[in-house]
């Protein structure tokens, strides 16, 4: 893991956020989620990636039309023109059902896929903070209340640096472990972090 500077670290809240995020974010005491930066597109603020039995496949929640970047975390809202959430249930179900862990797990994630959140944000602290308990991190989750400066002392600021563009870009080590379909690919590294607890179970990321 890499080496941190102060105990809080500010980032962007991401969306069933992967391995590298988890890790990064658990080390510290205190995590802030930037909800005060705008809203930056094609990024996993809305999307997480999972294995499916074609390959590695990305989930993106539909966002509710809005004023491009202008917008930020904390406004932007979701959309329910589509069954989004029907389609992302089905597809974990499709990719997971396989795996050790997944019906261990299943009747916990399944109210998060029937709940109407309106703020994306809403959705992905809920789900933060079951991934939190279910992997035993004790990192307190904070929002930002304004925009925060580069630079700004007391905060490692890792925003915008894990993006689809890049795997893995701060060089964690990162677990190895079964994954589903591994009968037909390579291993997948750095997918979202249910793709860990479903194919491994609870995680105690601190013997990792």
């Amino acid at each position: 893991m890499s080496e941190k500077g102060a105990n809080s670290i500010l980032i962007e809240p991401h969306y069933l956020p992967g391995i590298s995020w988890v890790l990064q974010v658990a080390q510290y005491d205190t995590v802030y989620l930037d909800v005060s930066s705008n809203y930056v597109k094609a990024s996993y603020r809305n999307r997480c990636r999972v294995l499916s039995p074609n390959g590695v496949l990305t989930l993106s929640v539909p966002l509710a039309k809005a004023n491009g970047n202008r917008d930020t975390m904390k406004t932007v809202k979701i959309s329910y023109e589509e069954d989004w959430q029907k389609i992302h249930w089905m597809t974990l179900m499709s990719c997971y059902r396989r795996s050790p862990y997944f019906e261990f797990f299943e009747d916990t994630l399944a109210p998060y896929y029937q709940k109407k959140y309106v703020l994306l944000i809403d959705l992905n602290y809920d789900l933060l903070k079951l991934l939190f308990k279910i992997c035993k991190v004790r990192t307190e989750i904070r929002f930002t209340e304004q925009y925060i400066e580069p630079g700004t002392a007391g905060f490692d600021d890792f925003r915008n640096i894990i993006t689809p563009k890049f795997n893995n870009p701060l060089k964690i080590q990162l677990p190895k472990y079964p994954q589903v379909f591994s009968d037909r690919f390579d291993f997948f590294s750095d997918l979202s972090m249910i793709d860990l607890i479903f194919n491994d179970g609870k995680i105690n990321l601190a013997k990792l």
